[in-house]
């Protein structure tokens, strides 16, 4: 028997069974498409209101309105968010016109004069907002997942939501499409510049905008989503409104609803609430594209920590015909285990090579990306046995020669395999493989409401008919050799764009905070004449789907004692397949590169041969290890089980790892630890560390990048293999009935009895604080990272109900006391958040955190608004009801099949027997404001706490910082490891 007719049977057993995935999708009269998809499994739904806009539409003189229009649609409208439109309207027009008058001026005594009259203004409208009234509202309706983001060509708002809430639901988003008002301007720009330099601080961003901005010369794909800060800082919000009223028609947008949803029940009330906006017209749009690129054009940028080439073909947008077909040759070129480009990162020419088909509305781009790895093209002295400075100095010159070369070589690689491509030079296994993957994938997607819900915004907004969804399968099977040929033909020609990438930092200016007063509603706890009329929409019950813990995953061992966790799939004939060993790298420090075992072999087969084996099963492996376990998993279609649990145990018995692999480690680490040295947000992550574990922190401890290059792969696999030595639990969810699947494991998979005990979950302790301090980095960056860190008392699961709900009074979303004093009120952070946070652990000891990022120049004054918060926390009483319903509600949420063993091996640690929903829920009930308030009291209060800031210290008063606690200032280095270089 062939073996592509085994590989082609594999995709005829697995896919006989499936079904064409089923859409309602209709339009209104007004215009709006409408797609329902029903999923009843779980009692909850997810909804997306999406438009046909995104940055590309934004005006040349005002970069950034698509993406401030998304903040700006949470503020609410005439009716909602108000407590007297007709009273707040005229300071309102007051603002519209200030803003107007801002963005023509340019002398900055003028602009300063203007702002303050902003100030002024927003003030009196503040008099009548109810701030963050929609959130409230979603929150009484239960609504997890809230979000909303924008994209090229794209914005979307989403939210999860229990189907018994449908009718608030449909109300709610219909409503605030309706007549919005731009309110509380003034804050939100702030909160978007903070955005800005969140973004603007990450080298990989900045690199990515750069290539952008090269490839897309003469259309708006070139500008940054975000927008340019000269228009930031200079917004109109009469633009705004006409954006709006231009692209947020009708016939521009989609409503999406995925999950536990009847078509027939939920028809009349989408008619009736999404069906009364006016009927409007898409708008009329005219793209002009890119020239082609002319032959080789080459582009040299300085960003980001490595050494890399990125070349670039033009495309096609995501509904040309070709669009699929060239997914298909990024698939046999990059697939992660066996395309053609694979092989060299599975040689160890290259630590990163991918291809990745950007298709977009109207356009597209094919990049290809390829890191070097430098000893790979190393002619120096062995890098292992370097005895002085002198010849370690030497050889990190000649590695810095070797990474240029290896760069230089990436490019001819990539044009290599492509001709391989346009000449069929590829066996028929590889593109049966690829589909295959691809329909695999597919129909996992299925499995979601979420990721279903996206697929289908994706397939509205880039105009892609929907019979490309509901034929996907068969539009797969239908791709023959001679169609990738063509298009590889087609596209990969001899133009295109590569841009050489040399190591580099990129830093913008910092933009001072302009002398607002802090906002200030009276009127918070209120209701608008919106909201009361939306509480009397009357309800059904709601249904809590519990986990049972005896029957919705069952636990068993096997004749060698290994404990089993068994899920039925009720969905497709996917299985995963997990094998944990109870012993990590704090037990066995090697175990710390476990990752590199990805690059292992297995049973006497090199990688090579390994991953094609799995490729051509369409199974994936993987290996990982944390500070407790050490993991093997296994996936993919339910025919290939059998032999793909073959392969899998050779590999756990076997693993067949090379010391060449393992050289790539190194330089990989030198790249990562580089990186560390630049990123804000890494060196705060350090920093907490610090504080946390001393010289246990994964920072410090940590082998050197000399000793890197000195490991062996025999290192790694014993290391692995000692783990395999401990006790295991595999977790197992697929189609494959109970009996027969442990028949399957002990014929297949060849464990030996275990040689040692499993210790179990590890909890890493963190250090006592028992004084208040502030550790403070002095560091350069646009955005500023403060954080606390207190020792809490031993948990108690008993004290459950009131830590969720202490959490979610302090920062449950825009409704929590965290964002609204700080993003809200004061415009100080873009983020911030603070929790209780309990161990996995019954009797380890929990501990509180919170986070704020923040501008240089509002750092001082973040920190004060915040510790103002948890030393003196504002007490609103009025807001018990509405949390206790957001958690009665929220509790439809539950675990998805595949992670249900997880869900009750977790709460059999905190001692539950059963789903712990049904003790905390009634708990929650009959709590009282008064317990929040004693839980505060007693574990937040008066600890002693540790401040952590990265931050610019040229914006810091020291002597006025002294008072909040003693002063230790950090260097950078001392939060890392010594490294050679």
């Amino acid at each position: 028997m062939g073996l592509l007719f085994i590989v082609t049977l594999v995709l005829t057993q697995l896919h006989a069974q499936v079904e064409k995935p089923k859409v309602d999708k209709y339009t209104l009269p007004n215009g709006l498409t409408v797609v329902l998809q029903e999923d009843h499994r779980l009692p909850k739904v997810h909804g997306i209101v999406v438009t046909r806009a995104g940055s590309i539409n934004d005006p040349d003189d005002a970069t950034g309105m698509a993406h401030y229009l998304e903040h700006m649609m949470f503020k609410g409208t005439t009716g909602m968010g108000t407590v007297d439109w007709e009273k707040e309207k005229p300071h309102y027009d007051k603002v519209v016109e200030l803003y107007d008058q801002l963005g023509k001026t340019t002398n900055k005594k003028e602009r300063e004069a203007i702002q303050l009259k902003i100030n002024e203004a927003s003030l009196k409208a503040a008099e009548y907002t109810i701030p963050n009234e929609l959130t409230k509202l979603l929150d009484n309706i239960g609504a997890t997942n809230v979000n909303a983001g924008t994209g090229y060509d794209i914005t979307q708002y989403y939210s999860t939501f229990p189907s018994s809430q449908v009718e608030r639901w449909l109300t709610l988003y219909s409503h605030i499409f309706e007549k919005p008002v731009f309110r509380g301007f003034q804050g939100e720009l702030e909160n978007v510049y903070e955005e800005f330099n969140m973004y603007a601080d990450r080298q990989d961003q900045q690199l990515s905008e750069l290539v952008m901005k090269n490839i897309f010369k003469q259309t708006p794909y070139g500008r940054s989503i975000i927008g340019y800060p000269e228009h930031l800082k200079n917004p109109s919000l009469t633009k705004l409104q006409t954006f709006f009223e231009q692209y947020y028609a009708a016939g521009n947008m989609a409503l999406i609803l995925c999950g536990d949803v009847d078509p027939e029940k939920v028809k009349p009330l989408i008619a009736a609430t999404f069906g009364q906006w006016p009927a409007k017209p898409a708008p009329q749009e005219s793209f002009k594209d890119e020239a082609p690129f002319k032959g080789r054009e080459l582009v040299k940028l300085k960003a980001g920590p490595y050494d890399a080439i990125l070349l670039n073909y033009r495309s096609v947008p995501r509904n040309h015909r070709d669009n699929l077909v060239l997914n298909i040759c990024a698939g046999i070129l990059n697939n992660g285990q066996s395309g053609l480009l694979d092989e060299f990162a599975t040689e160890n020419k290259a630590l990163a090579v991918s291809c990745s088909n950007l298709a977009m509305k109207n356009t597209g781009v094919i990049e290809f990306m390829f890191v070097p790895n430098a000893q790979a093209y190393y002619e120096g002295p062995d890098l292992k046995f370097i005895s002085t400075p002198e010849e370690y100095k030497n050889a990190m010159r000649q590695l810095d020669v070797a990474r240029l070369k290896g760069r230089d070589a990436g490019e001819q690689i990539i044009l290599s395999q492509l001709k391989r491509l346009k000449e069929s030079d590829y066996p028929d296994w590889l593109i049966e493989s690829v589909k295959n993957t691809f329909i695999n994938n597919f129909i996992r997607r299925q499995e979601s409401i979420y990721s279903r819900a996206s697929e289908l915004t994706g397939y509205f907004a880039y105009n892609v008919d929907i019979d490309q969804y509901l034929n996907f399968i068969d539009n797969v099977k239908a791709i023959t050799k001679e169609d990738v040929k063509r298009v590889a033909e087609q596209y990969f020609t001899d133009n295109y764009m590569i841009f050489q990438i040399s190591p580099g930092t990129i830093r913008n200016k910092e933009i001072e905070k302009p002398a607002y007063k802090a906002l200030e509603f009276p009127n918070g706890e209120k209701n608008s004449a919106f909201a009361e009329t939306f509480f009397k929409i009357q309800t059904p019950g709601q249904t809590i789907p519990y986990i049972d813990f005896e029957k919705d995953a069952t636990l068993s061992k096997l004749k060698n004692g290994t404990a089993l966790y068994y899920t039925a799939n009720p969905v497709n004939d996917f299985f995963s397949l997990r094998v944990r060993y109870g012993a990590g790298a704090e037990k066995i420090k090697q175990l710390k590169y476990a990752s590199l075992l990805n690059y292992a072999g297995g049973g006497g087969f090199d990688v090579k041969i390994f991953k094609r084996r799995l490729a051509e099963l369409n199974c994936s492996l993987s290996v990982g290890a944390d500070d407790s376990y050490t993991s093997v998993s296994l996936s993919g279609p339910g025919a290939s089980f059998a032999r793909a649990l073959s392969l899998f145990s050779t590999f756990v018995n076997a693993p067949a790892l090379y010391d060449n692999q393992v050289s790539r480690l190194a330089e990989g680490e030198r790249i990562n630890r580089k990186q560390q040295l630049d990123e804000p947000e890494i060196i705060a992550d350090a920093l907490d560390e610090y504080v946390r574990y001393g010289k246990e922190s994964e920072y410090l401890d940590r082998l050197t990048l000399q000793e890197l290059r000195k490991l062996k792969a025999a290192n790694i696999t014993a290391a692995f293999k000692t783990a395999t030595e401990y006790e295991a639990t595999i977790f197992y969810s697929g189609a494959l009935p109970e009996n027969q699947l442990k028949q399957q494991l002990e014929q297949n998979f060849k464990m030996t009895p275990p040689v040692h005990k499993s210790d179990g979950l590890l909890v890493k302790e963190i250090n006592k604080i028992t004084e208040n301090t502030i550790y403070l980095v002095n560091f350069s960056a646009l955005q500023a990272q403060f954080a606390v860190l207190a020792n809490g008392k031993a948990f108690d699961p008993k004290e459950t109900a009131v830590i969720n709900m202490f959490n979610a009074y302090l920062s449950n979303g825009f409704t929590g006391l965290m964002m609204q004093e700080l993003r809200e009120n004061r415009s100080l952070a873009y983020g911030a958040g603070a929790r209780y946070s309990t161990p996995p652990l019954v009797n380890k000891p929990a501990y509180f955190v919170g986070i704020v990022q923040t501008q240089n120049d509002k750092i001082y004054t973040a920190m004060e608004t915040f510790m103002g918060l948890v030393r003196n926390m504002p007490q609103k009483a009025d807001r018990m009801e509405n949390l206790k319903r957001y958690f009665n509600l929220v509790a439809v949420n539950s675990p998805d099949f595949r992670d249900v063993p997880y869900y009750i091996e977790s709460n059999k640690r905190l001692g539950y027997t059963d789903d712990p929903q049904k003790t905390l829920l009634p708990e929650i009930e009959k709590m009282t404001f008064e317990d929040i308030v004693g839980f505060w009291q007693q574990n937040v209060k008066d600890v002693p706490i540790a401040i952590m800031i990265v931050g610019n210290t040229k914006y810091i008063d020291m002597k006025t910082l002294a008072k909040y606690g003693k002063i230790v200032e950090v260097k950078v280095k001392d939060l890392f490891s010594k490294d050679e270089e």
